[in-house]
């Protein structure tokens, strides 16, 4: 899957990701960390030429997340679109 060419959607808050996954380039054993929820910041953009089909996608997982009802998504397809991506895998490569 080509994480670039996907829309990104979903709360963010960069201060705790470089916090709680700074150690990610050190360790062994990379543990997944619980996403924070309450910055009550949300992103749902860079959808390019796909948009008219995801973005409707995106719009209903982000009411679903905001209002804490069931997600519409599979967790895989939620770590896809995180905006956290990028600084995460930056974390890995120690940039």
């Amino acid at each position: 899957m080509f994480f670039f060419k996907i829309p990104l959607t979903n709360a963010y808050d960069e201060a705790f990701y470089k916090e709680e996954y700074k150690a990610l380039l050190w360790t062994k054993n990379k543990e997944q960390k619980p996403a924070k929820m309450s910055c009550n910041l949300y992103f749902n953009f860079a959808h390019g030429s796909r948009g008219f089909s995801t973005s409707v996608l995106a719009a209903r997982y982000l009411c679903a997340l905001i209002n804490n009802e069931p997600l519409c998504l599979e967790k895989k397809y939620i770590h896809a679109i995180h905006p956290a991506r990028f600084l995460i895998r930056k974390l890995k490569k120690g940039l």
